[in-house]
């Protein structure tokens, strides 16, 4: 939750924007006020605005209900009652808040509408990405990474505190016994909510790391039930002390591995959460190239090409953001002349060697092996002429400072 949450990744909203909905539809099912469909309505549309995959949460909340419902006439002999739940006119107005807050982002502010055409047609691409051929694991996928990873040599990872006290929690939601809970149809709820997201999750070839974190916040809050009841379960003081050992144990068992996930192996494989993630040495190079701009004529309006196949170049958009002139490219071509600085994968390097042949004379930015994610090596030139005027500015920066200090 905190490593997905230092970076901009969609599910860290996705699942801020469910759980939302979640509190506020199980506020209306308690009061039938009109102000909790509004809000209901408004997290909806966030949903939507956020991810294509809020559809599987859509979908595990209607999964959920049924089975929540079902559960209650068979173990309490009871049928879940939700006040004012059949007001058509409060639900419509929920569908059209929720409908308004998707255009709204959609279109960004009405000025975009082919945004809103495109957040219904790229679920086309979504459902071909899910039974495509890139990023596909097997069914056990997300449940072993959360039990066990070990990769290399690097530590082992484990969150299976989480999931031992998240099935404890589940059978504490789904029986009679427990908690002194007044009603239990909010985390029955929960509990076939989280349980289908994970069925589901696990279905589709498609998977990766941060998809996650869409059913691990339920399994926490269930988790957290599950340490509740069993702290009401033991008896003598004694040994609810040693559940409140083992408990804070497992809690600083997490919050290490937080630490390392987070400081120490944040972009390193060995850390299970680090996926097809940026390299150290991305925003090491475009430091540089910055740097560099301080010594050339056009400053940042130096002339930049970036030339990835498939056009494999996050996140340089995002790190060369200051320039005002760079060209993203997935090949050599002759639509382009060659820039002052050219960062380029090493599978063009003929073809840009060629082309750069009657083009002036460049050497290389660096000396050493330089990579866009991890096995992935990117390679920078420059211009002579530009290189010399950069090492020349190092110099003077160095007896400038030399001479200062004496």
């Amino acid at each position: 939750m905190v490593f997905y949450s230092r970076y901009y990744i969609q599910e860290s909203l996705l699942v801020c924007f469910t759980f939302g909905l979640i509190i506020c539809g199980y506020c209306y099912t308690k009061e039938g006020r009109i102000k909790w469909a509004v809000f209901a309505g408004i997290f909806a549309g966030l949903m939507h605005a956020t991810k294509e995959t809020c559809i599987i949460a859509f979908a595990s909340m209607v999964i959920a209900i049924v089975i929540a419902s079902i559960w209650s006439r068979l173990v309490d002999h009871k049928e879940l009652c939700f006040k004012s739940l059949a007001n058509r006119s409060h639900i419509f107005i929920a569908v059209l808040v929720s409908v308004a807050v998707s255009v709204l982002f959609y279109s960004s502010f009405f000025s975009n509408w082919q945004g809103v055409v495109d957040s219904a047609l790229f679920y086309k691409t979504y459902f071909g990405r899910a039974s495509g051929a890139l990023h596909i694991h097997p069914w056990y996928y997300y449940l072993k990474m959360l039990l066990f990873f070990k990769f290399g040599g690097g530590p082992v990872w484990s969150e299976a505190f989480i999931v031992i006290l998240a099935l404890f929690g589940s059978v504490v939601a789904l029986t009679k016994r427990g908690i002194a809970f007044e009603e239990k149809s909010l985390l029955r709820f929960i509990t076939f909510f989280t349980l289908a997201m994970i069925v589901i999750y696990s279905a589709i070839p498609y998977k990766t790391p941060w998809c996650m974190l869409s059913f691990l916040n339920g399994m926490i809050i269930v988790a957290a039930v599950g340490a509740v009841a069993l702290l009401s379960f033991v008896r003598g003081r004694i040994f609810k002390v040693a559940v409140c050992g083992v408990f804070l144990a497992g809690i600083l068992h997490l919050a290490g591995q937080s630490c390392g996930a987070n400081f120490k192996y944040h972009a390193n494989p060995v850390n299970p959460y680090v996926y097809a993630h940026t390299h150290e040495d991305v925003p090491e190079v475009a430091a540089v190239i910055e740097d560099m701009a301080a010594a050339l004529p056009d400053g940042f309006n130096t002339y930049i090409q970036a030339i990835f196949p498939e056009d494999d170049y996050w996140p340089f958009p995002w790190y060369l953001r200051q320039f005002k002139r760079v060209a993203y490219q997935s090949a050599v071509t002759s639509e382009f002349p060659a820039a002052d600085v050219i960062i380029f994968s090493p599978s063009v390097q003929d073809e840009l060697m060629e082309k750069l042949n009657g083009e002036g004379s460049y050497v290389s930015l660096f000396n050493t092996y330089k990579q866009l994610r991890p096995e992935v090596e990117l390679r920078v030139l420059v211009r002579k002429d530009l290189w010399r005027n950069y090492q020349q500015y190092k110099v003077d920066q160095i007896l400038e400072k030399t001479t200062g200090a004496k």
